[in-house]
This record gives structure tokens, C-alpha cells and sequence, in this order.
């Protein structure tokens, strides 16, 4: 809107003729909700549904109700943001871990204050009254009840039937249902990546996770929390919130019993990603914030990588881990320059030891990528000779690369395809604090 409009508006507010009954009435109504917006997300705290327009509509009112001339858009949007901070509330994401062997699992295994895995061993009809570990924790991190059954009745009938992580996070509802997504993938995409060279639990025959546990998977997840101004006193009394949401990865194909004996690493990298989730762009330096936030999303993009490596979509696969390298690796603006990708991979990995000749491993899966993108022939032409499961066939989520079938290709390019998915690997969570230096000064230093 422009320095007149926003002029007109202010002397009508302070005329009284515009007020927060009859503000909407006001012709650039719309148009003045849309400047803030666009401004206010980078201070971090903010909801775009009605609880946004009564805070604006309430702060604008009092604000000119005085004579004024300050219609800085970008501080007002700042001051908005600061008002919007009473709308936090403590926050829980329910992810049911797909898969995840109970048989290694402590009734709950306590990964961190506000993160934990709770192995549902109780009985339906306990879980279902409220009487589990995971309904306790709810009441105790969100006082409220949980309402297990009406998860199972109208949501999914499945959601219990498997080890369950819950996340609590304190912030704005909103904001926590719209990084739900990234942050569930993460949940699943980092228990792969830390399994990948992992052998078999002990007590696994080799025919895969379905055909060991035999039950159906969940298919959504959930987002509990008690709206801001309910009462926190009282369990019964207050008025709960929650999202369910429909997508996240199915199957968790991992070796559960190294995951409980290594959770430090997990726990470290998954805390980073909840934090980096919910930084606040004006609190950090750009770049810093940049890379963070492309770190994140390299995270959930690996997981669909996994899954389509998983059914044998290696083309794909190679063109999302592709994707990740050149996130991470050029700034905005840069791509497709596969020497310089080179350049800067072997400058990041400069002194480590590695089992690969990066320069030589890039060359051939760039040459890979190459031929897909401008000649359609890819690594898919080459075909399992069985199914990768006999019993089952493709899965999307079963770790790859472990069963007796998998022969999906020469032994070159089966090795450089399962080298450079390594190679992604390290790069991502091997120590992500040096990927961010390395990004701040040597790649995006403008």
C-alpha cells in the first residue's frame, strides 16, 4: 500500500471514523494485511488466520488513535510480531515410528527433556483409556487430556500400532503445524542415514520389516496443543487444539538396537534440526540463517531420495541428491556448474580421509545425471533379476542395498551410485557445523 493510503487510513482513525468495529470496511483492508505479512515472518512470531488480523486491526487502532506520522511498514510489522509472542503455547508432534522393533525399545527411551520414544507395549484397551506413558506425558507436557481413542476411532486405526516418538515444542501453534512436516521427515530421514552401513538386528531373518511384524502401518501424524488463553490449571477445562496431517514415511527399515546404543548422535542432529527450524531470520546473520534453513530442507529431501532408491527409481534418487550438493554448495543464482561443484567439494573435504577419489566419483555420476536429464537413459535400465523382495516386492522405505535379490546394476555404477549416496551422507551429518563455516566463507560471501 502506499505512504497515502496508509496516511488516509491513520486520519480516519484519528478522526474516529475507522475503528476496530468497522475496519474492515476500509478499502485497502486487504492490501494492508498483505504488507505486514510480507514482513512479519522474519521476526519469527506470527499466524496468518484471524488471531493475525485482531492483532493488527487492535494495534493500528491504538497506534493512530494519536496523531501520527510513522507508517514504517517493517517496524510495524516487527511490533506485531512482538505482540504475537503471547499466543505461545507449549506444542507436541506424535510421530508414530513405523516399524521401529519394540522388542530393543525401554518402555521409554528418553532422548532428550523434550523428546521421547515410547515403546507402546501397553495393552489397546490401556492405551485407548489414557492410561499410557505417552497419554501421561501429554497431560504433563500440555495439560490436557489426550483422547487416545478419538485418535483411533476417527484419525487412524492403526496409529498405535507402533513405537511412537513425541516432540514438544513451545511456540506459536501455527508455526509448529507448518514445520511438522520437515521436522517428521527429519525424524525418519536421520534414522536412515545413521543406519545405512548398519547390519541386521540379530533376531532378523532377512525377509524385511513387514513380513516380521505383520501389522499395519500408521499413515498420519498429529499436532496437540492447548490454545493460548485456556486454563493450564486444569486438565478437564481449556480448549485443546490439534492437527493430523497425511504425510510422512511409512516404513522404518533400521537395526532399532544400534539406534538405542548410539542415540547421542540422533538426538544431537535432531535437536538441530527442531532449532533450525524455528530460528528467526532477524536474529541471525543472512548467510548463517541461509544455510541453516537449506540444511534443514536437505534433510527432507534426502528421505525421498532414500525412498526412491528404495523401489529402484535411482534416477531420481541421483537427481534429488544432486539437488542437495547444489544447495549446499553454490548460492543463489549458481548451478549446473559441475566443475565448480568439484572445486568445492574437494576444498570442503580438504585433509579428511576418505574411501572415495571425490574428483573421479563426481565425474561419473555427473556423467550419470548427464545422460538422464539430456538423453533420457539412465541407471533404471538396469533391472533387479527378481523382485528385491521375493515375498513383497519393491517397498517403499525398506533400507536399500541389504537384500539377497538387490543386483540392480554393473558393479561400476552400482558402486558409484552407493558411494555418492555415502558421500551425501557425510556431508549432511557428519558435523554440520563445519558445512555451515564452509558456506559462509567460501561460498555465499557477498
Amino acid at each position: 500500500m502506499s505512504f497515502k493510503d496508509w496516511k488516509k487510513l491513520s486520519n480516519l482513525i484519528f478522526e474516529g471514523k475507522i475503528n476496530k468495529h468497522n475496519f474492515t470496511s476500509f478499502d485497502k483492508y486487504d492490501v494492508i494485511m498483505s504488507d505486514i505479512a510480507l514482513n512479519i515472518k522474519k521476526y519469527g512470531y506470527y499466524t496468518y488466520d484471524g488471531r493475525f488480523e485482531d492483532c493488527v486491526i487492535d494495534f493500528l487502532c491504538k497506534k493512530y488513535v494519536s496523531r501520527s506520522t510513522n507508517f514504517d511498514i517493517d517496524h510495524i510489522a516487527k511490533e506485531i510480531s512482538s505482540q504475537l509472542r503471547k499466543l505461545i503455547v507449549p506444542n507436541i508432534i506424535i510421530i508414530p515410528l513405523n516399524h521401529l522393533n519394540r522388542l530393543y525399545l525401554p518402555i521409554e527411551l528418553i532422548l532428550d527433556e523434550n523428546i521421547s520414544i515410547f515403546s507402546m507395549n501397553e495393552k489397546e484397551s490401556k492405551i485407548r483409556r489414557d492410561k499410557s506413558l505417552l497419554s501421561k506425558y501429554v497431560e504433563k507436557k500440555i495439560f490436557c487430556r489426550f483422547g487416545a481413542d478419538h485418535i483411533v476411532v476417527t484419525k487412524d486405526p492403526y496409529f498405535f500400532n507402533y513405537p511412537i516418538m513425541a516432540i514438544k515444542i513451545e511456540h506459536i501453534d501455527y508455526i509448529v503445524e507448518h514445520e511438522a512436516p520437515k521436522i517428521v521427515e527429519s525424524v525418519y530421514s536421520i534414522m536412515r542415514m545413521l543406519d545405512i552401513d548398519k547390519v541386521r538386528e540379530s533376531t532378523d531373518r532377512g525377509w524385511g520389516v513387514r513380513h516380521r511384524d505383520r501389522l499395519p502401518e500408521a499413515h498420519t501424524y498429529a499436532v496437540y496443543y492447548k490454545e493460548a488463553g485456556s486454563d493450564f490449571k486444569n486438565l478437564n477445562e481449556g480448549e485443546l487444539g490439534y492437527s493430523f496431517r497425511f504425510k510422512f514415511s511409512p516404513i522404518l527399515d533400521i537395526n532399532t538396537q544400534l539406534l538405542v546404543e548410539n542415540q547421542k548422535k540422533y538426538t544431537e542432529l535432531l535437536k538441530l534440526v527442531i532449532n533450525n527450524s524455528f530460528i528467526v531470520e532477524d536474529d541471525h546473520d543472512k548467510n548463517d540463517f541461509i544455510i541453516r534453513k537449506k540444511w534443514v530442507n536437505a534433510i527432507s529431501i534426502f528421505n525421498t531420495a532414500y525412498e526412491f532408491t528404495s523401489i529402484g527409481k535411482f534416477d531420481s534418487a541421483l537427481m534429488l541428491l544432486f539437488s542437495i550438493l547444489e544447495s549446499l554448495f553454490f548460492k543463489l543464482g549458481e548451478y549446473n556448474k559441475k566443475d565448480t561443484l568439484i572445486e568445492r567439494l574437494l576444498l570442503f573435504f580438504n585433509g579428511k580421509k576418505l574411501d572415495v577419489d571425490i574428483k573421479e566419483l563426481m565425474k561419473d555420476v555427473i556423467k550419470y545425471r548427464n545422460e538422464f536429464v539430456h538423453q533420457a537413459i539412465g541407471l533404471e535400465r538396469f533391472k533387479t533379476y527378481r523382485s528385491l523382495n521375493d515375498r513383497e516386492g519393491h517397498i517403499q522405505g525398506q533400507k536399500p542395498f541389504i537384500h539377497d535379490a538387490w543386483n540392480p546394476m554393473p558393479e561400476k555404477e552400482f558402486r558409484d551410485f552407493n558411494l555418492f549416496m555415502r558421500l551425501v551422507i557425510n556431508i549432511l551429518i557428519d558435523d554440520p557445523e563445519i558445512l555451515y563455516n564452509f558456506y559462509i566463507s567460501n561460498i555465499d560471501i557477498s
